[in-house]
């Protein structure tokens, strides 16, 4: 078997999921892949390790016969041949949008259109400009600065786990008076990106 992550995994599925609704799939067929993503996303395993020791995918939530069989084709080529036959088909702009699995392109669609923009780099300006609060408010300004953000993901229970050594070592530090868990981590979100989990302040 190649060696494949299972966040390699879970964004080939949601990038499939999201080439199906850009070409006006059936909405229950997007969410199916969408949740498999999930899935694979917050798996304490890896898929490989897994496959490896025998086990069944199907037994996972949100995880059929079909998408099992996709899953297990990732595991043994590295691809997923479907996305790149569908993707062929698309404009480059909607490929670039395709290519951002944290993207909900049928929203970024929409924000297009109201922005008057056609490509990410014009989305991350008006983003980065204020704009897309502005005019879209705040919830979907967190979802594009989200799924624009290109460093990598930590499961939850995995941040936890280092937030918790963090907070141990800071606490022997006289200096420091306060400690709190910050961005993502706070929220208790599935998946958090590779940043700091604690922000401390100093006394005096």
């Amino acid at each position: 078997m190649v060696p494949v992550s299972n966040r390699l995994i879970a964004d080939l599925l949601r990038g499939y999921g999201n080439v199906l609704a850009l070409r006006g799939t059936d909405r229950f067929k997007v969410q199916a892949y969408r949740r498999a993503a999930d899935t694979v996303e917050t798996l304490r395993d890896e898929v490989t390790t897994l496959l490896a020791r025998g086990d069944d995918l199907n037994e996972l939530p949100g995880i059929g016969k079909a998408i099992s069989a996709t899953i297990e084709e990732i595991v043994r080529t590295g691809k997923l041949p479907q996305l790149e036959k569908v993707t062929s088909t698309l404009s480059p702009e909607l490929i670039a949008l395709a290519a951002k699995p944290g993207l909900d392109p049928k929203k970024v669609l929409r924000a297009y259109k109201k922005l008057q923009i056609s490509s990410l780099a014009e989305l991350k300006s008006r983003l980065d400009a204020g704009m897309v609060r502005e005019v879209l408010g705040p919830r979907m300004e967190f979802h594009i600065r989200q799924g624009l953000d290109d460093r990598p993901r930590m499961l939850l229970w995995s941040a936890l786990k280092v937030a918790k050594q963090i907070e141990a070592k800071l606490a022997g530090i006289s200096a420091i008076s306060r400690m709190a868990w910050v961005g993502s981590l706070r929220r208790l979100q599935d998946t958090l990106a590779s940043a700091s989990t604690l922000s401390s302040k100093r006394s005096g």
